[in-house]
């Protein structure tokens, strides 16, 4: 009755999230007297717990508080990643919402209770820490219901079953105060309130206009609760010079919410000169409300030609805002300090202090917007360029408010929070778990005139990104910008990490700077201004991506804020096995989901210096130097770099990686320009160059060919991947011989060691998933690019590389006839330009797998050869549903050569089950991919000598394709 979803599927993916999750269905249990799921099979209730949300406990128990039933709804969530990511997260939220209800006093001890005793190790638990965390876990909920019992009032029946509603108007989402003086209303997403006063008014078009949601709020004006349901993008640009910019909302309880999470619909405002109402300031959402909630959309303000002041949210509310997992966009054109743009403003009114939660949230700024039009006029996505400049002010706060923002990122901004104006004494920010990104020119905290500001930022991340190209300013990243002196700020930080932070407090008039880290501590010690003595400089950059930038402009959000995991200094140290420094997730990506790799050190080695191969030296270890790359590779370690001096064939036998921590980078020395060539092979059915099991390998500016080897019957694959292996290849020209063996050879597989075949067994669990990124490459000849046997998920990244090959790009098969599902697959392929005489992407499976084979194309073209499909899956129980389950296509500027088919359907079983999809078929079901046909041909088709994929690059272009595919000169 308590198993939680991802234990139900796979045991090993199970931590203590899911401990959150049965203990939420025990809180459940007790305070409803039911069941999560109804009685039945275990495999009914197995399906409940992964598929079906239970019923609302406030159908059931009316006078339940809503901050309760939040706090129920949280830990069930059906993804660990929606759930508390920690028990003391969960006990802060328990202890607010005690102090909400009157039944725990403003120190209430419970979260220090926690942090004292619940402090896991790892995932492999005693049974000590449930237990304790139970335990503490019925006497909060014991507390809540004896509470419960002594505010009721003519109580009929037992408890908890008939109660009339509790006087109590506190905010369901923060513990109030005093301050605050709420309107009587009954508190939003009441489903009680239904059957008492009604139903809450519901705004839900499949087509919003800002036209027909302002005459809904006008119908609507006099409801204390409402709620804005988006499924698609909603423009509030006026749309004639009598309207008015944006939305303004002033309903006691407000909801805006995407329909779906994933697929978040964008709320967009661009300023309009031709507007004749011209207020003083643009906003897109403007709240005047006592509570609000925002979750799951898109903020875009293009604020690039106008000084106009423009913000993405004006939040005036006297009680409660809670933000998740919402994406803030800005667009301008010149940066700077005078500006008033920001994504949040937060403008308090007088004598009110709201609570502000913003949480699993994305702010970012560019200063370029692009929207091109494709052949027949219609617009394209909307691209963004030069997100180093960034945008304005991610936040301003105005007014007394407590803010809590956690496992938010923020791309480059000239301030992430700017304080403005007069502030009483108790106005914290906690800044907990968060990852900032600095800029040309950038701070953390901007305190103009007249304002105090408290920050307290703990385990967070702020550092430049490595691609940044910094103007001629020595205090281009900052820290704290204050501009009344170096007492303005208070500041305590508890183990963050800094990364090339130019200076940790500035003034600006008269002028004065804290370079030095130690300096900057010293004054918060003997000016009683704060302390930050955990936190620690780091010597090299913590993101994973050496272009963070250029992911952002690219729109890779989750890649662009990734950190070297596997850095022990990135790592929590309240739990260094589980747990990072910065974000740990946001908006729908998490990066704690999955076990972490093993842990190193980002500091560099003194002896990591390259080893370099040379057949005609004497071997050396001493100097680094060795006769063969095998000799090379055994002495090697996780994040050194194989120089190859040789010119012409370099013959490689099966090379294995085993266990490395950290990439090993194989790339030519200086001047040399080796050929790396398969040889034979005495590994039975191994039929690889290279096998990587647990470890890393990039190959870089090099030239591979792999030759029929046994008789001339096999073609070795490239490589083949192990348990948690990776490879990278970038900028590499890979070629493959014809081969006499039935099969097709595999550039880089899975599932072709006889160890590694074990990992398809049925009832096996899931090993961790692969990578594989493919950049700036050249792919050519009688092979297949990936396919994949086993149960291992993979992640393929193919960008701006030509592929003319004899098989597919993708072959995905189950490695079990109907009984094991197809493993998952994440694909992106962004600029290429891919030929093939096989069907490119070919999927077979006896069941799908549990997440659909997701392919993202961007900006590329695919020509099929000879095939008349471009997708073809094979399914015993195939049907346009199933279709749909098992894979999703999304794409931009995609240019498709095709037959008469796209996409070919069919079951090995039941020829009456077959169908395809034309092009417009094609648009229809994958409305997110749209793309359009082919009509010129492609010279390099129609040559009559040799296979067509030893044609010259040029030969593969024609004007139609200008602008998509491979970048080549």
């Amino acid at each position: 009755d308590y198993i939680s979803p991802e234990q139900a599927l796979e045991p090993r993916d199970a931590d203590h999230r899911s401990d959150i999750y049965s203990l939420g269905c025990t809180f459940y249990h007790l305070l409803t007297g039911h069941a999560v799921v109804p009685e039945g099979t275990a495999a009914r209730k197995l399906y409940h717990h992964q598929h079906v949300k239970p019923t609302d406990p406030r159908v059931l128990i009316p006078d339940l508080p809503d901050g309760i039933a939040m706090l129920l709804d949280k830990m069930m969530a059906k993804s660990p990643i929606d759930r508390y990511q920690t028990p003391q997260e969960m006990l802060y939220e328990m202890e607010s919402v005690a102090i909400s209800l009157g039944i725990a006093p403003q120190d209430s001890q419970i979260r220090v209770l926690g942090s004292h005793i619940i402090r896991p190790a790892g995932k492999q638990q005693s049974l000590t820490y449930p237990l304790v965390l139970a335990g503490i876990f019925i006497i909060v909920v014991l507390v809540l219901m004896d509470s419960l019992q002594s505010k009721a009032t003519n109580t009929e029946g037992n408890w908890p079953f008939k109660n009339p509603r509790s006087a109590s108007n506190d905010s369901p989402l923060f513990p109030d105060t005093g301050v605050n003086k709420p309107r009587d209303n009954t508190p939003i997403n009441n489903p009680a309130m239904e059957t008492k006063v009604g139903l809450i008014p519901k705004y839900e078009s499949e087509e919003p206009t800002l036209k027909d949601i302002k005459e809904w709020l006008q119908k609507n004006k006099d409801a204390k609760q409402i709620e804005i349901v988006l499924s698609k993008d909603l423009d509030l640009t006026p749309e004639n010079d009598k309207q008015e910019p944006g939305l303004i909302l002033n309903h006691a309880q407000i909801k805006i919410r995407g329909k779906d999470s994933v697929k978040r619909p964008t709320i967009k405002l661009s300023y309009d000169a031709r507007s004749l109402t011209n207020p003083v300031a643009w906003s897109a959402l403007t709240i005047d409300s006592d509570d609000a909630i925002i979750q799951d959309v898109n903020i875009t303000i293009d604020a690039r030609s106008t000084d106009t002041e423009m913000h993405g949210i004006t939040f005036k509310g006297k009680k409660t805002l809670l933000l998740r997992r919402c994406e803030f966009i800005q667009a301008q054109a010149v940066q700077s300090e005078n500006r008033q743009l920001a994504s949040l403003l937060l403008d308090s009114p007088e004598n009110m202090k709201p609570m502000i939660n913003i949480e699993d949230c994305c702010f970012l700024g560019f200063e370029q917007i692009v929207s091109p039009l494709n052949d027949i006029g219609k617009p394209e996505s909307v691209s963004y360029r030069q997100p180093d400049g960034g945008g304005c002010d991610a936040i301003i706060k105005k007014g007394n408010s407590r803010i809590r923002i956690s496992d938010c990122v923020f791309g480059p901004h000239y301030s992430i929070i700017h304080f403005l104006g007069k502030t009483d004494i108790d106005n914290l920010v906690v800044i907990q778990h968060c990852s900032i990104m600095q800029g040309t020119k950038s701070c953390l905290i901007y305190a103009g005139a007249q304002s105090s500001p408290q920050v307290e930022m703990i385990h967070s991340l702020i550092a430049r990104s490595p691609d940044l190209v910094f103007q001629a300013d020595a205090d281009g990243a900052v820290l704290i910008r204050n501009t009344m002196g170096p007492n303005q700020t208070k500041y305590k930080g508890d183990e963050n990490r800094y990364y090339k932070v130019d200076s940790f407090l500035v003034q600006n008039s008269p002028p004065i700077s804290f370079p030095d880290f130690s300096a900057f501590q010293t004054l918060l010690r003997d000016n009683k201004l704060g302390v930050d003595e955990t936190s620690k400089l780091l010597e090299t950059s913590p993101w994973k991506s050496d272009q963070p930038l250029k992911l952002l402009e690219e729109f890779h959000l989750g890649q662009a804020f990734m950190i070297k995991d596997s850095s022990i200094e990135l790592r929590s140290p309240d739990n260094i096995a589980d747990r990072l420094i910065g974000a740990e997730k946001f908006l729908d990506f998490s990066y704690i989901s999955r076990p972490l790799p093993p842990i190193t050190s980002t500091k560099p080695e003194a002896s990591n210096k390259p080893r370099v191969v040379d057949s005609t030296e004497v071997e050396d270890p001493s100097k680094f130097v060795f006769k063969t790359l095998e000799a090379a590779l055994a002495s090697c370690k996780g994040g050194e770099t194989i120089l190859i001096r040789h010119d012409g064939d370099l013959v490689i036998k099966p090379l294995r990686l085993d266990k490395t921590a950290g990439e090993i980078i194989i790339k030519p020395f200086p001047g040399s320009k080796p050929i790396l060539v398969s040889g034979d092979t005495r590994e039975g059915i191994i039929v690889a160059m290279f096998l990587i099991n647990e470890s890393s390998l990039k190959l870089e500016d090099l030239e591979i060919v792999s030759r029929p080897i046994l008789a001339g019957l096999r073609t070795p694959s490239l490589a083949t991947l192990g348990k948690a292996g990776s490879i990278n290849l970038k900028n590499c020209s890979v070629t493959f011989e014809k081969s006499e063996a039935l099969q097709l050879p595999t550039i880089i597989g899975l599932g072709v060691d006889t160890n590694l075949m074990m990992d398809s067994m049925p009832g096996k669990p899931a090993a961790p998933a692969n990578s594989i990124l493919i950049d700036q490459c050249r792919l050519r000849g009688e092979c297949n690019i990936f396919r994949n046997r086993t149960t291992r998920n993979c992640e393929l990244q193919i960008t701006q590389s030509f592929i003319a090959i004899a098989g597919a790009i993708i072959k995905v098969e189950s490695s079990g006839a109907g009984t094991v599902g197809i493993a998952g697959l994440q694909a992106r392929i962004n600029k290429v330009s891919a030929f093939c005489e096989g069907i490119p992407f070919q999927i077979t499976q006896g069941k799908p797998s549990a997440s659909p084979i997701m392919l993202k194309l961007s900006e590329s073209l695919l020509v099929q050869i000879g095939a008349k499909e471009f997708v073809q899956l094979e399914d015993p129980e195939i049907s346009p549903e199933r279709l749909k389950e098992s894979f999703q296509v999304e794409g931009v500027r995609n240019i498709y050569g095709s037959g008469d088919k796209l996409l070919l359907a069919k079951s090995p079983v039941d020829i009456s089950k077959e169908f395809s999809l034309t092009l417009d078929g094609w648009n229809a079901l994958f409305p997110d991919s749209q793309g359009i046909k082919l009509t010129t041909s492609i010279p390099a088709l129609g040559t009559k000598t040799g296979a067509f994929w030893k044609a010259p690059l040029n030969l593969f272009r024609t004007d139609e394709t200008a602008g998509v595919g491979y970048p080549a000169p």
